[in-house]
């Protein structure tokens, strides 16, 4: 797989959508994997954040919320 693969059956681990969760499960176990691995990957090298769990976590949210909306909205 890529280096920077983006799987569109998986939009967020942070907060995922029933969605995601379906599309997480139709993966094979290789594409969980290098899925897991590259979001590990991102989080290391992003670096840390001034911002605390609950910025971090709300914002995650207001991410995942704006892509419902907007799908809804199709």
């Amino acid at each position: 797989m890529p280096k920077t693969m983006r799987n569109p059956a998986v939009t967020s681990f942070a907060a995922p959508t029933p969605e995601d969760i379906a599309g997480f499960g139709r993966l094979t176990e290789a594409e969980r994997n290098a899925l897991i691995d590259q979001a590990i990957q991102e989080g290391i090298d992003s670096g840390i954040s001034a911002a605390t769990m609950n910025e971090i976590w709300a914002a995650a949210s207001r991410r995942v919320k704006d892509k419902v909306r907007k799908s809804d909205a199709l």
